[in-house]
């Protein structure tokens, strides 16, 4: 049986001491490939990274989803997944969490 975790991650700390760049988000197929990987469980084997942005663009932190198995995600869950995050609704938090 495979498990998922849905992290939101907030905050300048986090995005300051895990060194988050653009070139990171997106989906890894083997976490255990990526340099500096930090999971939520030493089960997470695979990871999606989507960012949280304000209307005016500043990143505010990452939604992070694990899965206990290899190649979980893909271009179609990171397409729905920023779709999610970029509701208008959303971004008005986001907005409102950063002010």
């Amino acid at each position: 049986m495979r498990k998922i975790w849905v992290l939101w991650l907030i905050g300048k700390t986090l995005l300051k001491n895990v060194k988050i760049g653009l070139d990171k988000w997106g989906h890894f197929t083997d976490v255990d490939q990526f340099p500096g990987h930090i999971a939520c469980s030493s089960l997470a084997k695979s990871e999606i990274v989507v960012p949280l942005k304000t209307s005016q663009a500043k990143i505010i932190g990452v939604l992070d989803v694990d899965s206990t198995s290899y190649a979980e995600f893909d271009d179609i869950d990171k397409k729905y997944l920023e779709e999610l995050i970029n509701t208008p609704e959303l971004i008005k938090v986001f907005d409102n969490y950063h002010a």
